[in-house]
């Protein structure tokens, strides 16, 4: 995160980020398919309260505080790929991450 960015100062406006928030940033299903995953839907009322419907994840859908930016989540690639395996496997659903059988694959979005 760079410093002075619109990450930072949103990150230090609301004292960063719930397991769940993260979750909504990074993964690559939908809202209504993370509200809907039988496993623990995620609840989006205290996720992203400011959500204006445009389906573009924005730092200031979850403090009208922060700017109205499309958050930009990156993963490592490379030689930092086995922390974002590990990174996926703990914030992504496990076994869906996983690719595991009955499961809907879910990985990481793009930009």
């Amino acid at each position: 995160v760079a410093h002075g960015g619109a990450a930072s100062r949103c990150l230090e406006l609301t004292g960063g980020l719930t397991l769940a928030q993260m979750r909504w940033v990074f993964s690559n299903w939908t809202a209504a398919m993370l509200a809907g995953d039988r496993d623990g839907g995620l609840h989006f009322p205290s996720i992203a309260p400011y959500d204006d419907g445009d389906h573009v994840k924005e730092w200031s859908d979850l403090d009208r505080r922060c700017a109205d930016e499309p958050i930009a989540a990156a993963v490592a690639a490379g030689s930092q790929a086995e922390n974002s395996l590990e990174f996926g496997a703990k914030v992504l659903c496990s076994e869906c991450f996983a690719g595991d059988a009955g499961f809907t694959p879910e990985g990481f979005a793009t930009c």
